[in-house]
């Protein structure tokens, strides 16, 4: 499974496309503005809704984040590891509807993200690439970022035969999630 997430340039409201392994236009994100508890919405091209994607409290300090499907179903919980965050590098779990751990996402190198916290403009010059790890520490996909000054884009790149090879299938749409909360809030 491959696809592309991209933040629209130029926008009164946080918006991205998300894009096919063929380029095409298959879903928007949408973070809702002016709002207390962070909402992000992802819609079909037809504008039906998808997924939603809320944070429960209105001061999200642990930056935990829900992900729900068009019936209002929770697909999964996703939350960033802030000890490590904060001061050393990005770490994302992506938790099942059970709240066991199926997912980590980790900063492939460690080095550059601890100068990219202290340094000044380091963000801007490093691409960023995350690692998709699985609860068993197999690498199953990459999450490349390519900012530019107008733009910022994420390609995420998972192995399909690594996800099939786990007892539970992992729903797609908490990838879409993911990607869209680091594009839309990763700033």
């Amino acid at each position: 499974m491959n696809f592309t997430v991209r933040k629209q340039p130029f926008s009164l409201i946080k918006e991205t496309a998300i894009f096919n392994n063929y380029e095409k236009d298959f879903l928007t994100a949408t973070l809702k503005p002016y709002k207390l508890k962070e909402e992000i919405t992802i819609y079909n091209g037809k504008q039906e809704l998808i997924l939603k994607v809320i944070s429960k409290s209105t001061l999200n300090i642990s930056q935990t984040f829900f992900v729900f499907d068009q019936k209002n179903n929770q697909l999964g919980t996703i939350k960033k590891d802030n000890i490590n965050s904060l001061f050393l590098y990005d770490k994302w779990i992506i938790l099942d509807k059970n709240k066991q751990e199926i997912i980590k996402i980790l900063d492939s190198d460690k080095t550059s993200s601890i100068l990219e916290k202290y340094v000044p403009l380091f963000e801007i010059l490093r691409k960023k690439t995350f690692l998709i790890v699985n609860k068993k520490n197999l690498e199953i996909g990459t999450i490349k970022t390519n900012r530019a000054i107008f733009f910022k884009k994420l390609s995420c790149e998972i192995k399909n035969q690594q996800i099939k090879d786990q007892q539970e299938e992992i729903d797609s749409n908490l990838f879409y999630a993911l990607t869209s909360l680091l594009i839309l809030l990763e700033e």
